[in-house]
């Protein structure tokens, strides 16, 4: 719970030159994020938890293709995988960001056991740098 609190303190800290329509765009966002759930949560069940807003912090640690990275999100003592769909910019690996989005449509395949497995995406809606 915290945790978003503070991602939200931060959005207005990190991101002084955001205007005042984005900032209450932002907030308004803010309000439909369950602050109760950590990434962890989330992907524990990604298909009941498809189309809520999220709020996270995410080190990118592969772009797989444009507007398309893995990051690693969440707190640091439990950091997991998400896709993440972002919006046009320059991005690279290492990058920090502070990411508002949506839970997406998870990917799926099944494994040579035939468990689906599926892999998390998030549409960014708002992605600021924080490093």
């Amino acid at each position: 719970m915290m945790h978003v609190a503070l991602m939200l303190a931060l959005a207005f800290d990190l991101a002084p030159g955001l205007t005042p329509e984005r900032r209450a765009q932002e907030t308004a966002f803010m309000r439909s994020v369950k602050r109760n759930q950590t990434a962890n949560d989330m992907t524990a069940n990604v298909l009941a938890h498809t189309g809520e807003h999220v709020a996270y912090t995410c080190e990118l640690e592969e772009i797989t293709r444009p507007g398309v990275a893995v990051g690693q999100c969440g707190p640091d003592e439990e950091p997991v995988d998400l896709y993440l769909k972002l919006p046009a910019g320059t991005w690279r690996v290492g990058q920090k960001l502070r990411v508002l989005g949506i839970l997406d449509a998870p990917a799926s395949w099944s494994d040579v056991s035939g468990h689906t497995i599926y892999y998390p995406f998030v549409k960014v809606v708002f992605a600021d740098r924080i490093r």
